[in-house]
């Protein structure tokens, strides 16, 4: 490469000389010629080196490749004649000899690296047309001309290997019709998509903005085709935002909630786990192993995984190991319910940081089985919580649930008073007014609206007050005392529960189940026509429950923005469709009633608490209640014994008693 570009720097400066004397160069000249070229090109090297012309590889030269050697050649070009006056006191090289020399380098170095890449990529640019018409190859329809759609038929054409060769695209921008991107014409709008006929065999869908109905609708018109359809993941699920026709997948179920992008505020939620030991409870489950990944990016000084199944524990403490090498791991076979088994791993483990995603959650299965809800979530819950303010834990998180809001079954019952418990062991009871001037929290008023129980259309409503329809921020206002200690419990450490609702793809939840039905070809059981429920992604629960841990002072109970609530009828309906069927026609819905302990609707606040917004667009915050934390611990006590005992009637009983507002069905 070297000896290349010091060849073609000499030729450039011998033709810059040649023409300016049409082909006739004086002897004097000549020998001013002979006499500099060397300086010449080892100026012109010198500032290649300078801008790293040789670190990269030809057959990939883009445009910042081109900018160095447009950069490098011009300072090589003005340096020159100082070094060659002042330096040497050579005199009388005609100026336009300067001029040429630099246009005639130029289009050489960087002509060569453009024709490599050209010869190399075959595919790309003009010679799309000869090359890329074997049948072997796919034809890829684009639909999107914007960076994604780009940077896709980009990689195609610059990758024989994918065999595929984009025909097409399809853009809703007049603006863009017309007109063409690497050779490739945009044809139309994607209404338009039916015209084409059978030019292509495979649609990509490279639109990441796209969500909700706009998506139904692209879909839509995708499956009339009767072609295979995918998808360029959202910009949220790229990695480093890297586009990559690698990351090209079928649609998923959530491309359809219409859900805006997660943006986390990734300085404070590094600076909060960078370099702690942080210990995540039912680190094999759904939400544990997505906790595991996300804050394994934030380079914490070791993992350690507690679980109490053997599979799932083996599962994530082999991926994590194979994700993070250079992160010590630890993996804790144990049952959260048993003390000197967690004291054992608190003394091994030494943990910073709590994330505490243990629980039962299956709602029909705790109605019938309590005692394992008390056990396990509330018992298993507050050993943890206990261990963690004697070990010097700095800041606990709970992974609750909009089931314990207004709860109506046991496992909504037990998370209410796992809450609880952090209220107290945060010393919430002896808290006053809460520092406004906090970088936690918004001075912009929250927009939650609150909407009655039995208000069917609840797609204006994020945050729902069962009683009235005052808003969060009037309900604020009523009781201006958030009961919140920055400095934590009395131990020092900082207990916070995160609350959100349905989680998609996690174990028990409703897609698996009707993914499962629908290749079965069985009927799609759905309990109830009217029923609605929160949902976001596995990975953004994990992001936003990182996120409201970062921001923790003490004492929160952190609500998700869980968006638009969905209804879990016309979800099943568009499973269905995106399995390649028509609902009613080829697999059918039935209805089977609400299971014990179901509610029609979920919510994510309840009675008395007020709304407080933080900086962060997605969180909010509601305030403690006042908490005496002596009488919790005895009912809890009298909770676990008649757990023991497995008084279903008397359990459910003192979980009203501790948590009024369960009405147990």
């Amino acid at each position: 490469m070297v000896l290349s570009d010091a060849v073609l720097v000499g030729v450039a400066y011998f033709l810059s000389f040649y023409l300016r004397f049409d082909g006739h160069i004086p002897e004097g000249y000549l020998s001013l010629f002979q006499q500099t070229v060397a300086l010449v090109v080892v100026t012109n090297l010198a500032f290649f080196f300078v801008f790293s012309l040789y670190r990269g590889m030809y057959r990939f030269t883009g445009l910042n490749d081109l900018k160095n050697v447009i950069t490098a050649v011009l300072l090589a070009s003005l340096t020159l004649p100082f070094c060659l006056f002042f330096i040497f006191r050579i005199q009388g090289i005609p100026r336009t000899i300067h001029v040429m020399a630099f246009l005639l380098t130029l289009v050489f170095i960087g002509g060569v690296r453009v024709g490599v890449r050209m010869a190399l990529n075959r595919g790309s640019g003009m010679t799309t047309g000869f090359l890329r018409n074997g049948k072997d190859y796919k034809r890829i329809l684009v639909l999107g001309a914007g960076f994604t759609g780009e940077k896709v038929v980009r990689e195609m054409l610059d990758t024989p290997a994918l065999r595929m060769r984009p025909v097409a695209f399809l853009d809703d921008n007049e603006t863009k019709v017309g007109k063409s991107i690497h050779g490739v014409p945009i044809q139309g709008r994607v209404a338009q998509i039916g015209k084409l006929g059978d030019e292509f065999d495979e649609i990509v869908i490279a639109i990441p903005s796209l969500k909700g109905e706009q998506m139904r609708q692209v879909i839509a018109a995708c499956e009339q085709t009767g072609k295979r359809f995918r998808i360029m993941p959202s910009i949220g699920e790229l990695i480093g935002g890297q586009v990559s026709v690698k990351m090209i997948r079928d649609v998923k179920i959530e491309d359809l909630l219409g859900r805006d992008e997660v943006r986390l505020d990734t300085e404070l939620v590094s600076r909060s786990y960078r370099g702690k030991r942080i210990l995540i409870t039912g680190a094999g489950g759904s939400i544990g192993s997505e906790l595991v990944r996300q804050v394994g990016y934030y380079h914490p000084a070791a993992l350690g995984l507690l679980d109490f199944s053997e599979y799932n524990l083996f599962q994530i403490e082999m991926d994590t190991r194979g994700r993070f090498e250079y992160i010590p791991v630890k993996a804790y076979l144990a049952d959260i319910r048993i003390e000197n088994v967690l004291r054992r791993a608190f003394e091994d483990f030494r943990p910073e940081i709590v994330l505490h995603a243990a629980a039962y959650k299956h709602v029909p299965l705790q109605e019938l089985n309590p005692r394992e809800a008390v056990f396990n979530n509330i018992k298993g819950t507050r050993l943890l919580a206990d261990l963690a303010g004697e070990s010097g834990v700095e800041r606990f998180v709970l992974v609750s649930t909009d089931k314990a809001v207004r709860p109506t079954n046991v496992m909504g019952a037990s998370k209410r008073v796992a809450e609880m418990l952090l209220e107290c062991r945060n010393g919430a009871q002896g808290a006053g007014e809460i520092n406004r001037d906090s970088a936690l929290f918004s001075s912009t008023p929250s927009a939650a609206t609150h909407a009655g129980p039995d208000q069917k259309n609840r797609d204006s409503a994020l945050f729902s007050d069962p009683k009235n329809g005052d808003t969060a921020q009037e309900n604020k206002a009523m009781s201006p005392i958030f009961h919140a200690v920055a400095e934590g419990g009395d131990n020092g450490c900082r207990y916070v529960a995160v609350r959100f609702g349905n989680v998609l793809g996690s174990s028990g939840s409703v897609i698996p189940i009707f993914e499962q039905q629908i290749a079965a070809r069985m009927p799609v059981t759905v309990t109830h026509p009217e029923v609605t429920r929160y949902f976001m992604s596995i990975p953004e629960a994990a992001q936003l429950i990182l996120q409201a841990g970062a921001m923790a002072e003490g004492g929160e109970i952190f609500i998700l923005d869980m968006g638009q609530p969905v209804r879990i009828a016309d979800m099943a309906r568009d499973l269905i469709r995106l399995h390649g069927l028509e609902p009613d026609r080829d697999v059918t819905i039935r209805f089977t009633g609400l299971r014990p302990g179901e509610k029609l609707y979920e919510e994510l606040i309840t009675e008395g608490e007020g709304i407080v917004p933080t900086l962060h667009e997605k969180i909010r915050v509601i305030r403690g209640r006042h908490c005496d934390a002596a009488a919790l611990d005895r009912d809890i006590d009298a909770l676990i014994e008649l757990a023991k005992q497995s008084d279903i009637p008397a359990i459910k009983a003192k979980l009203h008693e501790i948590v009024p507002e369960y009405t147990p069905q």
